[in-house]
């Protein structure tokens, strides 16, 4: 599955950027295709369920802006009713 979306996202990405994820504990970095599975990987683990309906992408120049709306239910917590 993850080769499928390495060659989908191919086109989307520059072949040598960079996830940097801030988080309360400092920052990670992860550098290509690969290293954005391994930060999503990082970041879905603690939940139940997750998803990501993005809103919005705008171009700017160099770099793309995307606004997303993230959901998702963290283990331990209880169920929405």
């Amino acid at each position: 599955m993850w080769a499928a979306q390495v060659e989908a996202w191919s086109s989307f990405f520059h072949v040598d950027f960079e996830c940097v994820w801030h988080h309360f504990g400092g920052e990670r970095h992860y550098a290509g295709l690969d290293g954005l599975r391994v930060f999503m990987l990082d970041w879905t683990t603690p939940w139940v369920t997750y998803r990501i309906d993005v809103e919005e992408t705008i171009d700017l120049g160099g770099r793309v802006l995307v606004l997303d709306n993230d959901c998702g239910r963290r283990e331990g917590s209880a169920k929405p009713s």
